[in-house]
């Protein structure tokens, strides 16, 4: 039988910290073996004075510590006779290195740990270690006791043969029936003897196992592996163990441990082998390994060590190719709540949903990560620039933001983002980055949560300003502090109002009416701007409703973004605010796309906008001409009207090219079969050059300005067009070209006066002959103008205009300037008589431009 004494487990911690020492014994009593005892030792000197004077059968043995440390205590233990065959196990945070974790395994260390401890792996390897010493010790001490039995002296204290026969067969039995494997092999590795235990190991009946080769059970891929344990029996140690692959002669695999010791027996060199199956324990080793670098909830990265490597290779990449990343922390926000109310099945569950809708926004390039209970860190790699990642984690916010159903519940969290961006100004480590966006974290939850904070300060005052703003504008939405304001759209010939443009307004409580210019930008392609724009429509036709029960019926028309538009829901939604007035014909809502906006998806945007106009809704191109592909949009959409941008209308009485391209555009909604509508009509003017061009629709500051609801109703009962607005007609072609040349001839007078009077260094002067009015005149001039006395007087002044620009560029040229100013009075007195004359070249036309 095995003494108490040898029942005894005594493993040696080693660790110049008292509280490591006390970590480590309380993990270890968490093993709960009464057989187990603890020995502390705070010094690599104490540690060899432990192992000597004691019978330590596991040292767990810290590499830094101060005056000798753990790799000069391995190397000690291993060269005193009594100390070597101690299993030592390393503890240090210097493992991270591989040539650490190397120099470990050649001094004999038999496993290594890393701080912080994991503890379940730590405990598992501990407990499997233990009984692998259990076992070895009780085989070494039955050896010991069958030696002195068949030992003769031993032999003649026995009584009689009877008992002899007794304790041989009990020790026999011992041997054969014991679960662990056991068996004797040969100076040239022969099995020569086995018990029961290893006959099935191996595959092969007792007897069939004699005198075949031991290395012939080894799987081929682990024959260096039992070259190098039989080598080492072979020194002076007569004591060695490995882990290795045995194959049975059925193909059957299986992980084994080995341990064997070399003893003469009458001259003749014995191995005897210790074998036990410990499959079980490596793919436990394995799951650990598995648990260590990825997480088993979600599948995802969850190793910091893996994580910042990584991190090191993408950080090598953008570099080279001059590219950014960007490292992104993400804690889910209330967490714990989701856990305590609900269970902790129901918090897995939504962690779940969290990484894959995650998984789903994320690029192949970019790695998502989860590091603690519910903390998620990305790497976005190869970015162009930092601004490039914001919409991509303006999406994650958005995501982590949005409801859950999970078991039937509708759950909603919210997370808070920690960014920092690499290259930085100075050299920076894997680490410090994580740690800058884990800070950066900390600041957003610091900040209220559900919002994002970039580290680095000048773009984090930017981001924090808007994520204020937002907040405010959110709180102006849910406080009503929204109005909408109206202008009307006319028919400028007949004085018909067509429609109205709602247009919203901010009613601050202390900066008063905000204009939409200082707030709609803020809130571009933030979820907020889709909500706001949920509320216009309603808002808009709860107008319509008001005015219909008045006898009103004009048409109102919104804006939306493409963001919007393109949502995942926009129809939905959409329908089911126009179910919310079921007395109001859905004919009287006019939809509006910004072309600027950018309709990425053109065949998605044409199914929304098919599936609206079934209702009867109608929709415009509003700024066209100033955005991404007016073209195509006329193409692919099923469009009613066409807008001409305001810049191109307020400027066409002085720029042709302005002029031009609004007679492009009422070209192009013609030949789409679309009606134009003109914006910023601020003139009479602009109204009669457009009615001549072929633009009757309009709105502008001449028609109406935008104004509340109950002004709007004022304004219709005063409006009527101006009379020069019904009288006009359609130009020729003809008097379309002169038009335009009288346009250029302003342009070309303005030039050359900013130039004279030194406001502006550029200009190119155009001599008579190279003048497209000039050529206009002799081409059309007599067939133009009424009398040759109007054509002769036409031209005179035209001549008159360049004859007296050269001379005034002379005396400038001379810096001649008090005659230079003077000239240009009568320059402009000239050009004011020409435009007299050409005014009467037809009395339909009054081209006062």
């Amino acid at each position: 039988m095995i003494d108490k004494k040898n029942e005894q487990i005594n493993i040696l911690i080693v660790d110049d910290l008292n509280e490591n020492l006390y970590i480590l014994e309380n993990l270890l009593d968490k093993l709960k073996l009464e057989n187990l005892n603890t020995i502390r030792a705070l010094s690599g000197e104490e540690c060899l004075q432990i192992s000597i004077s004691e019978d330590i059968d596991l040292i767990i043995l810290d590499i830094q510590m101060p005056s000798m440390n753990g790799f000069e205590v391995a190397k000690f233990l291993k060269s005193n006779a009594k100390t070597k065959n101690i299993p030592v196990v390393f503890l240090s945070a210097t493992f991270k290195k591989e040539e650490f974790v190397q120099h470990g395994f050649e001094l004999g260390a038999i496993d290594y740990f890393t701080k912080p401890i994991e503890k379940y792996s730590f405990l598992a390897k501990i407990k499997v270690y233990i009984k692998l010493f259990t076992k070895q010790k009780e085989l070494i001490l039955f050896n010991k006791n069958l030696d002195q039995m068949v030992n003769k002296k031993t032999f003649g204290l026995l009584r009689s043969q009877k008992e002899l026969k007794e304790t041989k067969q009990r020790y026999f039995d011992l041997y054969n029936l014991a679960p662990i494997g056991y068996c004797t092999l040969n100076e040239e590795g022969m099995i020569q003897e086995s018990n029961l235990s290893a006959s099935k190991l191996l595959g092969l009946g007792q007897n069939e196992l004699i005198n075949k080769s031991f290395a012939s059970f080894v799987a081929k891929d682990y024959q260096h592996t039992y070259k190098l344990f039989s080598e080492a029996l072979s020194e002076p140690s007569n004591h060695a163990e490995c882990e290795l692959k045995i194959v049975q002669p059925d193909k059957t695999i299986f992980w084994a441990y080995l341990s064997a010791t070399t003893e003469k027996n009458y001259n003749a060199l014995e191995l005897r082998l210790l074998i036990n199956n410990v499959s079980g324990r490596k793919i436990a080793e394995e799951k650990l390994i598995y648990m260590a670098h990825y997480d088993t909830l979600t599948g995802l990265p969850s190793n910091r060590i893996i994580l910042a490597d990584r991190l090191q290779q993408n950080m090598k990449q953008v570099k080279r190719r001059n590219q950014s990343l960007a490292v992104v922390v993400i804690d889910i926000d209330n967490f714990k709540a989701v856990n305590d109310t609900y269970g902790n099945d129901v918090g897995d569950q939504l962690l779940i949903a969290l990484s894959k809708e995650m998984q789903g926004i994320l690029r192949k390039e970019d790695t998502l990560a989860r590091i603690g209970g519910d903390e998620f860190v990305i790497i976005l790699s190869n970015l162009p620039d930092i601004k490039s990642s914001l919409s991509l984690i303006t999406r994650l916010l958005n995501s982590a933001a949005q409801q859950f159903f999970i078991n039937k519940l509708s759950i909603q969290v919210s997370a808070s983002i920690g960014i920092t961006f690499y290259p930085q100004a100075e050299r920076i480590d894997p680490d410090h980055l994580l740690r800058q966006a884990d800070q950066a974290m900390f600041e957003a939850k610091l900040s209220g949560k559900n919002r994002y904070h970039i580290f680095d300060t000048k773009e984090d005052d930017l981001v924090r300003e808007r994520f204020e703003q937002i907040q405010r504008l959110r709180e102006a939405l849910n406080t009503d502090e929204f109005v909408l304001y109206y202008q009307p759209k006319v028919n400028m010939r007949t004085g018909e109002v067509v429609g109205a443009e709602a247009l919203i307004r901010w009613e601050h409580p202390e900066k008063g009416l905000v204009p939409p210019n200082e707030f709609l930008p803020i809130m571009e392609g933030h979820a907020l701007s889709i909500s706001l724009g949920e509320w216009v429509i309603r808002s808009a036709l709860k107008q319509i409703e008001h005015w219909q029960s008045l006898g009103i019926h004009i048409p109102i028309s919104v804006n939306i973004s493409a963001l919007q538009l393109l949502s995942s829901n926009f129809f939905e939604q959409f329908e089911k605010i126009l179910l919310e007035f079921p007395n109001v014909k859905p004919s009287f809502l006019e939809i509006e796309i910004l072309e600027t906006s950018g309709l990425e998806d053109l065949p998605k945007a044409s199914k929304v906008i098919n599936r609206c106009r079934e209702f009867g809704v109608h929709f415009a191109l509003d700024d066209f001409g100033t955005g991404y592909s007016s073209l195509s949009y006329l193409k692919k959409l099923a469009l009613t009207y066409i807008k001409i941008d305001q810049s191109f209308v307020r400027d066409m009485l002085d720029d042709p090219n302005d002029l031009a391209i609004i007679e492009g555009v009422i070209s192009l909604s013609d030949a789409f079969r679309m009606q134009v509508i003109a914006e910023g009509v601020e003139t009479l003017e602009h109204g009669r050059i457009l009615l001549q061009l072929g633009c009757e629709l309009a709105q502008g500051y001449v028609i109406g300005r935008p104004m509340p609801s109950d002004k709007f109703i004022d304004w219709l009962g005063e409006w009527k067009p101006d009379s020069s607005w019904t009288k006009q007609s359609l130009l020729n072609d003809a008097q379309s070209k002169f038009l335009m040349a009288i346009v250029e001839k302003r342009l070309g007078l303005k030039n050359i006066v900013a130039f004279l009077k030194c406001e502006s260094n550029n200009y190119e002067y155009q001599n008579i002959h190279d003048c497209h009015f000039s050529k206009l005149l002799k081409k059309y001039g007599d067939n133009y103008f009424e009398s040759v006395n109007t054509l002769n007087k036409v031209n005179n002044l035209h001549e008159s205009m360049h004859t007296l620009s050269e001379e005034l560029l002379e005396l400038h040229k001379n810096a001649q300037y008090k005659e230079v100013l003077q000239g240009i009075i009568g320059l402009e007195y000239i050009y004011e008589e020409l435009i007299q004359e050409m005014s009467l070249m037809h009395e339909r036309y009054a081209l006062s431009v």
